[in-house]
């Protein structure tokens, strides 16, 4: 689903157009990311394209260069030329990462295989997103999930605790965080011996303020 697109000058206003900024700002980042307290979680095979902040202006308004005419708020050519690629650049990534994260890589009755620890969704993100990973079904293991800024400084624990195989997922929330790039690393370690490491992978994400 998409929001909606803004609109020019001569068929809004500033009230009007403040409103249209604020519902599209809590449809991305508060309605999708599960935060709202009434709504709820959103469904995970749901996507939000925030079309509106594609092309809005600061005043919440389309710019005269984005529309069809000072009257006519279609978004033109030069619209769809911005617009177009980031639609199918993100409903493609998040296909991808819904696949790896709610359904993993296991076959209907099957089992993880293999390690593996998904790219997070949505990225960029703000203030939350999902991480996802796997354990196989021969593993298992103590598994620490650690986020760390691009200093190397660890900034949020998010798992470290012994887990069984199958397919898990953790919420990261960077509220209290500074925008920028981030680094989140898994490891997991035998439960026999944490001097085994059985798997140990890093991937970058961003947050987005």
């Amino acid at each position: 689903m998409w929001t909606n697109a803004p609109l020019v000058a001569s068929q809004t206003n500033d009230e009007q157009a403040g409103l249209s900024d604020a519902f599209c700002r809590w449809a991305k980042d508060t309605l999708a990311a599960g935060l709202d307290p009434l709504f709820g979680g959103f469904p995970q095979n749901v996507y939000v394209f925030d079309f509106f902040h594609k092309l809005a202006g600061a005043d919440g308004k389309l710019p005269a260069q984005y529309a069809s005419s000072t009257d006519d708020s279609h978004p033109n050519a030069a619209a769809t030329e911005i617009v177009a690629p980031q639609l199918v650049d993100e409903v493609f990534d998040a296909a991808i990462a819904y696949e790896s994260v709610v359904i993993g890589m296991n076959r209907p009755g099957g089992h993880p295989t293999g390690f593996r620890l998904n790219q997070n969704y949505p990225n960029p993100f703000n203030p939350t997103t999902a991480i996802g990973y796997q354990l196989p079904s021969a593993a298992g293991g103590h598994v620490t999930l650690n986020v760390y800024d691009v200093l190397g400084r660890k900034v949020a624990t998010l798992v470290d605790r012994v887990e069984s195989m199958g397919n898990h997922k953790v919420r990261f929330v960077g509220s209290r965080l500074p925008s920028g790039v981030y680094y989140y690393r898994l490891l997991v370690r035998g439960t026999s011996d944490e001097r085994n490491i059985l798997y140990s992978e890093t991937r970058k994400l961003v947050l987005l303020k």
